[in-house]
Parts: structure tokens; sequence; C-alpha cells
């Protein structure tokens, strides 16, 4: 039985454990050191990951880490290209076309060149570590960035069929995005786009354009897509449309402007232009894109059932224009679809690897949940032991749902901290702010005492499974588990959920909740939907704005002391700030 780590050291630092073929771990480093997209080595979520296994590291038979060439520092990323590579060729594509700097030879000489010395640089800053922590030998192997998503899309996906799969990111040794077929017998790589075709990359630096941070805040510049007046936003949408072509089964970058020079380049031609007109442009050409060279692709190979991962799989507005076409018969996208798969992907990996070298099989277990993180009621009692009775009502149920669902119904709003976290950006339940989904005035009370959050930023809904279809347009009935799916709304029932939908456009990015995904939480949902006839909540992350997601029963506590938070249900404890 093969025990592997996995690790991450690019955008999103990480670490996870897959024993014979399933994750039985994963956390990332943000959740443990508090900074937000973190990237780097991810000690301490090794530590972690290897204690919520209950593996010592003297059993980890590989060390998996994905990425060979770069490592990616986020903040170093907000104002400027701080990597020489990347200002180098900014300045070169001012006289060499983009078609020679994004050539397949320019990205093998790049791999070849920095890889060596990349990976030697890994291994001596590794050795020590795991000396310490007690491998014997080390035991490494690093895989290219883009086959890590690739795996992770592939060997978990929910049906066995030929699937067509996608990787589409900003930077991975020197790859942008992917199509490979994969089959029982694993999957081959078909098409390759280098990274300076990068729509994730034109996404990003348009981003940090408007003055967000890019390499975060893209998010932030979809949901303000769908506020644009897209009659008087036509020119600026025609001018994004310029940027690309889908020829071959790959798109190509058309404009000879990259890096700081494509930031000139928008400034020259968008200077005091509308912000939302450009969110819509950029929005509006990446999902058009995307979505022709999806089709480019099944066309060509007849295979119309689809797999994601990379940083674009966020996208969810991208996400629901590709799964309506017409050619797409079901889609999965690996729902920490960013840099957050890398390590993942690069333990099943090594998995597949020594199986095989045994001559056995290789039969990855399918994705069943996310919740492969810090259990909240490993702090629990020594958090509880820590609170100020004067400041807070701590009670004790053995059904606290109910309770829970009674003040919900009232229109409280409630953090739920429960059971292991989520791995990924998304909340899915156990680390995440609930409250009643028609009551719209909790938008703003919960972006004005909890979160902070821009104003434009939707909320998304947990739905009940079987009540699904009463509130979202799903003719296709992809499972939409892990908010990395956007759907229309029914109008006949918008308004039991409407403050859990974007107010522009009316569409829901939701968690179809099935009983077996997360009983204790499907029992809330039922226990609301018995008071009020509503069969959903209004979903937010547990965290403040700027801060990751809460991960343990402290972190809940500090959140609740630092903002306008009244009620938490920690476990089955419900606890009551005092006033």
């Amino acid at each position: 039985m093969a025990k592997i780590l996995g690790v991450n050291l690019s955008h999103y630092g990480s670490a996870a454990v897959v024993i014979d073929g399933r994750i039985v771990a994963a956390v990332g480093e943000e959740r443990i050191n508090r900074i937000k997209n973190w990237a780097g080595f991810p000690k301490n979520a090794i530590h972690e990951v290897l204690r919520i296994a209950g593996v010592s590291a003297g059993e980890i038979d590989e060390i998996a880490v994905g990425t060979r060439c770069e490592i990616f520092i986020p903040n170093k990323a907000q104002d400027k290209e701080y990597r020489p590579l990347t200002r180098l060729i900014s300045f070169l594509s001012r006289f060499i076309p983009t078609a020679i700097l994004g050539s397949h030879l320019s990205r093998q000489l790049y791999v070849q060149i920095v890889s060596r010395s990349r990976e030697k640089e890994y291994r001596n800053a590794f050795q020590s570590f795991f000396r310490d922590l007690g491998v014997p030998d080390l035991r490494i192997h690093i895989y290219d960035h883009h086959t890590c998503h690739a795996a992770a899309a592939h060997f978990l996906k929910p049906w066995e069929e030929k699937t067509l799969v996608f990787t589409n990111d900003g930077l991975g040794d020197g790859l942008c995005a992917t199509v490979s077929i994969g089959d029982h017998n694993g999957f081959r790589r078909q098409v390759e786009i280098t990274a300076i075709h990068s729509i994730g990359g034109i996404y990003s630096r348009t981003t940090r354009f408007l003055g967000l941070r890019p390499w975060n805040d893209e998010y932030k510049v979809m949901g303000l897509a769908p506020y644009a007046n897209p009659t008087h936003a036509a020119p600026v949408v025609d001018f994004f449309r310029r940027f690309f072509v889908v020829k071959n089964r790959e798109f190509r970058f058309q404009i000879n402007h990259l890096g700081e020079q494509f930031i000139r380049f928008l400034n020259k031609n968008l200077e005091n232009t509308r912000f939302d007109h450009i969110a819509l442009g950029l929005q509006t050409m990446a999902e058009e894109v995307v979505c022709q060279w999806v089709r480019a692709n099944i066309e060509h190979t007849g295979i119309s059932r689809i797999a994601f991962a990379g940083g674009v799989g966020l996208n969810v507005k991208i996400n629901k224009a590709v799964g309506e076409l017409k050619n797409v018969r079901d889609m999965f996208v690996f729902p920490a679809a960013g840099d957050d798969s890398i390590s993942i992907g690069a333990a099943l990996l090594a998995d597949r690897n020594l199986t095989e070298q045994k001559g056995d099989l290789f039969l990855p277990k399918k994705l069943t949940h996310l919740y492969l993180g810090t259990d909240a009621a490993d702090d629990l009692h020594a958090t509880l032991g820590k609170m100020d009775p004067n400041s807070y009502r701590i009670t004790r149920s053995h059904d606290p749902n109910s309770a829970v669902a009674e003040l919900l119904a009232q229109g409280e709003i409630i953090a739920r901290c429960a059971g292991p976290m989520e791995y990924g950006p998304r909340a899915l339940g156990n680390r995440s702010i609930l409250s009643d989904p028609s009551r719209l005035e909790n938008v703003r009370l919960i972006n004005q005492a909890i979160k902070n959050r821009d104003f434009w930023m939707p909320f998304a809904p947990i739905i009940l499974d079987r009540c699904a279809d009463s509130y979202l347009i799903n003719p296709k009935k992809l499972r939409a588990l892990y908010m990395v799916h956007a759907f229309e709304t029914r109008p006949e029932r918008r308004h039991e959920i409407h403050a859990a939908i974007h107010q522009a456009d009316a569409t829901a990015r939701p968690q179809i909740l099935e009983c077996q995904f997360n009983p204790l939480l499907y029992d809330l949902l039922e226990k609301f939907e018995q008071k009020t006839g509503i069969g959903a909540l209004l979903n937010t992350s547990f965290n403040l704005h700027g801060f990751p997601i809460v991960r343990t029963s402290q972190d809940a506590v500090a959140v609740m002391e630092k903002s306008g938070l009244r009620y938490l249900l920690l476990c089955d404890y419900l606890i009551e700030k005092l006033a």
C-alpha cells in the first residue's frame, strides 16, 4: 500500500497525502500561517497532513512535487513583473512577434535550462527539512505542472468513460493550457499551448490594470462584468475580441505586447474607459475563446465528456458557458482547480507510477468529498476553556441543528465551524457563514459587519439536491457539489434565494448538497426547510476580508471576537456573543 506525500510550491503552497489511490488529507499552508494565498514550501501543511492521515514521515514511500520550473510569489506580482525572464520577454515583445516568443521550441529551451537548476535547488532546500522530519532518504520525484493539473481532473472525475482533459491557467512550466485524452489506461497529451498565449495571464494583468490584485482578485472582475450595459460596452468587447484566435485546436494570443508592454497597451487604448465595460470585455473574450477551444477539440476527437483543472477553471462563468455547449455531454471541474490541485495531482501520479512498477493496476478512488483538513474538534475544548463566560453564552446540545435552523428562520446570521475543514478556495458548509437566502437585507449586514466585501460580489446558495430543479436551470443535470458551476435561476422561485444569487444577472454558483456528502449539513438544511419552505441557505466563507478561511476552533472564535458576528455553531456548541 503506497503512501505518497504531495507538495505544491507554486501559487498556493499546499500538501496532500494519498494512500492506495485515495486522498486522505490535504491542507493549504495559508490556513495555518494565516497569510492568504501564501506561496512557497508548505512545511506546516506537511506536518498537518501527516498528522491527519496518521502517517509517520518514515512511512512515506515517495515525495511528489508539482512544478519543475517556477517558484511563484503572488505578493511580488501585485505591482509589477518581478521575474527577470518575464521582464525580458516583455521587452523583446516590442521587436519579436508573439508567434516566435510563444513557439514550442522556445518553451523547450526554457524548461531544459531552468528545470535543471530548479530541481537541484528544490532538493537542496528539502534535504534538511525531510531529514529532520524523519524521512530516511530523499525519495523525491518532480512532476510537470500541467501533468499534475490533468492528473487531478482525470483520476478523480466521477465516470470511467473516455474523456477530454483540459488544463488552463496563467503559467506552469512554460505552458498555459493542455488537452489530453483520458481513459482506463491513463491520459495522453494531445495539445499544449505555451504560456505566452495565456488567457489566465491576460486576465490577471487586466485585473492589475483595473487597480485590483492580480493572481488574487480575478473573481472580482468576473463578478463585476454582468453590471455593464452590453450595448454601451460593445466597443470594449470588440477590442478584447481581437486578442486571441483559435486555430488547430489551440488558442493564440495575437497582440505583440506582453508583460508590462501589455499594461502600457491597455493604458493607451482604454484610458478613461468605464471599469465595468473593461470587465465585461475581458470576461466575454475569455468565455468565447475557451468555448471555441473546447468545441474544436470535441469536434476533432468526438469525445463529449470533459474534465477541467487549472486556475481558469475557477471562473464559474466560463464553466457555465462551456457546460452549455451543445456538444458537451458531461463536465467535471476539479473543485480546487487552481494550484491547489498540484499537490494532489503530483501525489496521484507518484502513486500510479509506484503501483505500475509493481505490475499492479492503478485504481484511484473517486472524489466523494473535499473535507480533507483539520477537524474543528481537535482544539475545541481548549478553545472553549479560554472563553469569557461573561462575554459569551455557550450551549451544548444533542441536536444543535434545530436551534440553528430556528435562528436562521428568524433572520439571524450564523457561522458554522464543524468537522474537517474543506480543501481549496470554497467554503462548503463546514467553515461557512450561513443565513436565510430570501432576506436581501442580510447581504448588507454580512458585508458590513463581518466580511467587508466589495458591494458587487455575490454570495452563493447551498441547495438540497432534491430541491435543485426548483431553483436552477440545469438541463444536463451537471453535478454541482463544489461551487464551480453557475446556472440560470428559475424566476418563479428566485425570490426564495435572491440574497444568494448574482444581483445583476440572477445566476447562482451553487453547492448542490447530497446527503452522503455532508449528512449533518444536510440535516440542517432540511430543518430550515421545514420551518420556511426554502430548501437552501445563503453561504459565504467564514473569514475576515483579506484573511484565509478559518481552520481551527480558535480561528473561528477569533473571527467572532473581531467582527459583528453574533452566533457561532462550533461543533455541537452554540455560542452567542452577549451585548
